[in-house]
């Protein structure tokens, strides 16, 4: 579906910003945005990509050029937690079995502490 927006809009080198919501009618895709995502997902597209794009980027920015190529060997992903009330995430299941099944690397099973769910706030993470 992913792939389908960007040729619909005709993106052909920009970064994206896609929001997705899953619910009682299933996964839906929300917005798109031509910027950079936020919440160090620049850090998982140097981990897929084996590079580092801060690097990549001030090369960009000073010389005009890049001396790496993304490799698009691996897939990262992002998942941001939308509670419907005010509150505190105590937790969460099912990382453990999918580190079984697919590695150890899988998954980054420590979410930073101290965060909060706002729903008033946008429904975010906030802390």
């Amino acid at each position: 579906m992913g792939q389908k927006v960007i040729t619909a809009l005709g993106i052909g080198t920009s970064a994206t910003h896609m929001e997705w919501f899953f619910g009682p009618k299933g996964l839906k895709f929300s917005e798109i945005g031509c910027r950079p995502p936020g919440v160090r997902v620049w850090d998982l597209y140097s981990a897929a990509n084996d590079f580092d794009i801060y690097v990549e980027w001030a090369k960009a920015i000073v010389h005009g050029q890049t001396d790496s190529k993304p490799s698009r060997r691996y897939s990262t992903g992002m998942i941001a937690l939308r509670p419907d009330k005010d509150g505190t995430i105590a937790g969460y299941e099912g990382a453990e079995q999918l580190q079984q099944r697919f590695g150890p690397h899988v998954i980054d099973a420590h979410p930073p502490a101290g965060r909060h769910a706002d729903a008033g706030r946008g429904g975010g993470l906030h802390g």
